[in-house]
């Protein structure tokens, strides 16, 4: 089965929360670098970072993280920008975890459970979803099939679009709740949580 690579989407304007959250303390360590963390040990391929707004800062935020940075010059443009620039710095034959950053709560073993259920699928065209409570969240594999859709993704939108138009592959793998929610949920975030 392919290698999996993580793309942990950092770019964004944060618009929403006032400030970059990916720069927010949760323990005593930015967000960006909790995220990137727990993913980096569920994955076994390369974890690539696309950055966008304060791409410096969000570097250097990530500290010693052992991750690959993909600058996304067009991250203003939408969500999508950043999917198509982390996809492209993907071997073709590896599927792609795509991560939002900014999800303090997932943990470790929700990440190696959707890495299992796609190998245990044996189908490069699997893609796995994280649900709880009847919902759908993040972060989502695609299998090595769906690089082209990925690649044609446009404007300030995800994936889901690729998920509905391939319904009939889609393994659904149950989660806490909590671990779907991002920092802009009612959970929030807060420094030194």
């Amino acid at each position: 089965m392919a290698d999996v690579t993580a793309v942990v989407l950092a770019a964004g304007l944060s618009s929403r929360h006032g400030t970059n959250k990916l720069l927010c303390l949760r323990d005593g360590v930015p967000l960006v670098r909790l995220t990137v963390s727990r993913v980096r040990n569920a994955v076994d391929g390369r974890v690539v970072v696309v950055l966008g707004h304060e791409a410096d800062r969000v570097r250097d935020a990530l500290g010693p993280e052992p991750v690959v940075d993909v600058l996304n010059n067009d991250y203003a443009v939408g969500m999508s920008t950043s999917i198509r620039a982390g996809v492209e710095s993907v071997r073709p034959e590896s599927a792609v975890l795509i991560v939002l950053a900014d999800m303090p709560w997932i943990e470790e073993k929700t990440v190696s459970m959707i890495v299992a259920a796609y190998r245990g699928a044996g189908d490069t065209s699997a893609i796995v979803v994280p649900c709880a409570e009847g919902r759908t969240g993040n972060p989502v594999l695609f299998g090595p099939a769906h690089r082209d859709a990925l690649l044609a993704l446009q404007g300030d939108r995800g994936a889901k679009a690729v998920i509905e138009a391939s319904a009939s592959h889609v393994i659904r793998v149950a989660v806490g709740p909590q671990e779907l929610e991002d920092v802009d949920g009612p959970a929030g975030v807060t420094a030194d949580r």
